[in-house]
């Protein structure tokens, strides 16, 4: 029975839209309990649930878990402790590093948009993969400087390729295996699986690196001072342990988990602005902005304000900060956020019934439905970009929200600012279908109609 609700849990994350809809229809009936069969569907009770870190503990089926544990094959021999998580987002949240990030994105997206672009041919309709050409690079390149890794002259019979390329495949390869549910009966990600081959070299190239940064500058460096590697070896200066190298490999194996992430966030805000797109041209009156024209307009056209320049930047990338996060809510990168009950409590539904949850329940947050709760959400099947940006979900919430969020964020939105000033955004297309998975290989769509 156990094995049921998993598996039903799990086709219906793989599907937030039917998800969605079904609960919404459901989850008031009498006698229906979704907490019963471990799901999550109010936003009161989600809030609670990931605030109380000690009641609720990340999951097993996660990847923070399975990273401070031994889950992952080739990590077994890594002694179990928990991320030290507050020092991981003192790094990460500095303002200094976010900084360096941003600058770090401006000029990768330079360099592509500067290259052979494939998407500068007016007038000529192509089909691009916008996953391969434009945002993996940018993103996979933005992160190994930030974190202080070079993939470039290792090799491997798993990932194979020029410099650029290892560095790509050895991402996607973390990010798969960090992607990976455990215990993993549903067979559908058997080829993520066989992906692992390469581990065990990629891990060992990880521990090389470090352990130089280790005899190059054994203090490390202040938080918002070299790269993140340095950072986290300058955590180490008053620990007489032996697996210093081991605790940096853990938790920078941990993060690189961003990259992914945002190529995925990436590609569902897309998917979402193009299909939203179509359907408001069907909608509205020919002269009535879509989505996609009032985004155009924002990051190509001055913010009117009484203030400076800068300012004038600040408010518009808080404006799209909102746009991205909304159209998130509609297409949902990582829908279901997995908890452990370590010990017996009690959770207070939003009509004040009292829940008990048995020692070793597994309760996950399932966002689809979390994020259209009307008590949280006025008027939830409503698109408004203008919402409270704390409220939203995505990269979890309370003591176990995500570490990468804020850079992934400030990426986000540097990707978007460049992105929405191609020429030829405005007529693009979906190609196709998009395959949905722990990550994705591509993302096809149509550029340069000259009919558009």
């Amino acid at each position: 029975m156990g094995w049921f609700r998993i598996s039903i849990k799990m086709w219906l994350l793989r599907r937030p839209r039917v998800m969605s809809a079904v609960f919404t229809f459901f989850k008031n009936l009498p006698g229906f309990s979704p907490l019963k069969m471990g799901m999550v569907l109010d936003a009161a009770v989600a809030r609670d649930i990931l605030m109380r870190g000690s009641d609720f503990e990340v999951s097993p089926t996660s990847a923070p878990k399975m990273l401070a544990g031994d889950f992952i094959h080739g990590m077994d021999k890594l002694p179990r402790y928990e991320l030290d998580r507050s020092q991981i987002r003192e790094v990460l949240s500095n303002k200094a590093n976010l900084d360096r990030v941003r600058r770090f994105a401006i000029d990768n997206l330079d360099r592509v948009l500067s290259g052979p672009c494939p998407w500068d041919r007016p007038g000529k309709k192509q089909k691009i993969d916008l996953f391969s050409c434009f945002v993996q690079p940018v993103v996979t390149k933005t992160i190994l400087e930030f974190y202080g890794l070079d993939f470039s002259n290792y090799k491997s019979d798993v990932i194979k390729g020029d410099a650029l390329q290892r560095s790509y495949r050895l991402i996607r390869l973390i990010g798969t295996l960090i992607a990976l549910p455990h215990p993993a009966p549903y067979g559908r990600y058997q080829a993520a699986v066989d992906a692992t081959k390469g581990e065990k070299g990629l891990i060992r190239e990880m521990k090389r690196q470090i352990a130089a940064y280790f005899e190059q500058n054994p203090q490390g460096t202040q938080v918002g001072d070299g790269t993140v590697i340095e950072q986290f070896i300058g955590m180490e200066v008053n620990n007489d342990s032996v697996d210093k190298v081991d605790k940096v490999l853990k938790r920078l194996f941990g993060i690189l988990a961003t990259s992914t992430a945002i190529n995925k966030l990436f590609i569902n805000i897309l998917e979402e602005l193009l299909r939203r797109r179509d359907k408001e041209l069907h909608l509205r009156d020919e002269y009535i902005a879509t989505t996609l024209d009032q985004l155009i307009q924002l990051v190509n056209e001055p913010v009117h304000t009484s203030g400076s320049p800068m300012k004038a930047q600040v408010k518009m990338r808080s404006r799209l900060r909102g746009y991205l996060l909304e159209l998130l809510r509609f297409n949902i990168a990582f829908p279901g956020i997995p908890r452990h009950c370590p010990r017996a409590t009690s959770l207070t539904t939003p009509d004040g019934k009292t829940f008990d949850v048995k020692k070793g329940s597994e309760l996950t947050t399932l966002l689809p439905a979390v994020m259209f709760d009307n008590q949280t959400w006025p008027e939830p099947d409503k698109f408004c970009p203008h919402r409270n940006q704390g409220a939203y979900m995505h990269f979890g919430w309370g003591q176990h929200m995500c570490l990468g969020m804020d850079v992934s964020l400030i990426l986000l939105e540097e990707i978007f600012i460049k992105f929405l000033q191609i020429d030829g955004v405005r007529g693009m297309r979906l190609a196709g279908k998009v395959n949905d998975g722990p990550t994705y290989d591509a993302f096809y769509v149509y550029m340069g109609d000259k009919n558009d």
